[in-house]
């Protein structure tokens, strides 16, 4: 078994997504890393509909050579199953498995009363409106479940893969108060792209309010729906998870089980 090192790209004529990978010689504390691999991920109690829902579209998380496991220090990640060899495919998603902001825009609640209106956001904005609407039928669902009233929230295609993501998205920097970005990164250069990620991120919630103000309006989506809470989330997921396809003129998608690969995988 080995870990891989690498990125991910599309393949030409995007049936699926390629990762073309390094393998490196020696990794530092690999073989205490691999001794503690031997317990599957535990996907909270939505594992069997994910690998489900993964099959049913497309993709045969057994027969293929990667796994997830839960990685010392690193949370969630990609590991083989078996050897590799240099610039082998180790990865193929299928078309159907890919969130395209398209998609979003076709299968959100809000798309029978604003299609146009979501026609015309970007794609980040698509991406984070369709999560958090998502997560919010999610949550919806689980009350329902906690109180026996099943009929609650007839949650959406998409409930398996939100399920998987999550609670809290690590690892960007808007996990940091403004405080925190002034004085840890004072002096980098990372500083001036930290307080750009997060004007953007605080602009696309300011430049939704108008969609969202209307469908509360119009009754098209509950009052809470559109949270702080879960927009932010949505954002965080984003920024931790899309990819842009060159190959697609630039979108930027979400490729599920794809995305639990980190950079160290």
């Amino acid at each position: 078994m080995v870990v891989l090192c690498g990125h991910l790209r599309p393949v030409k004529k995007f049936h699926g997504l390629r990762c073309r990978v390094t393998v490196p010689q020696a990794i530092p504390g690999l073989s205490q890393l691999l001794g503690s691999l031997s317990q599957p991920l535990q996907l909270r109690d939505s594992e069997p509909q994910l690998t489900k829902w993964l099959q049913d579209r497309g993709y045969a998380v057994e027969q293929g050579k990667l796994t997830a496991q839960q990685l010392p220090g690193q949370g969630r990640g990609l590991v083989t199953k078996s050897p590799i060899r240099r610039g082998e495919l180790v990865l193929a998603v299928p078309e159907q498995l890919v969130l395209f902001p398209s998609t979003a825009a076709k299968e959100s609640l809000l798309a029978s009363t604003f299609s146009d209106q979501l026609q015309q956001l970007p794609d980040w904005s698509l991406l984070a409106l369709f999560l958090a609407e998502q997560r919010y039928l999610l949550q919806l669902q689980a009350a329902g479940s906690t109180t026996g009233n099943s009929s609650s929230s007839s949650g959406g295609t998409w409930q398996p893969y939100i399920a998987s993501l999550p609670e809290i998205p690590v690892g960007t920097v808007l996990d940091w108060t403004a405080e925190e970005v002034e004085s840890l990164l004072a002096g980098s250069g990372l500083l001036d792209k930290a307080n750009t990620i997060r004007a953007a991120a605080e602009l696309l919630q300011q430049d939704l309010q108008p969609l969202i103000a209307q469908a509360k309006e119009q009754g098209v989506c509950p009052a809470n729906m559109f949270s702080r809470t879960n927009m932010e989330w949505a954002v965080g997921i984003c920024l931790s998870r899309s990819i842009r396809l060159d190959d697609q003129h630039g979108d930027i998608v979400l490729v599920p089980f794809a995305d639990f690969a980190n950079h160290d995988t």
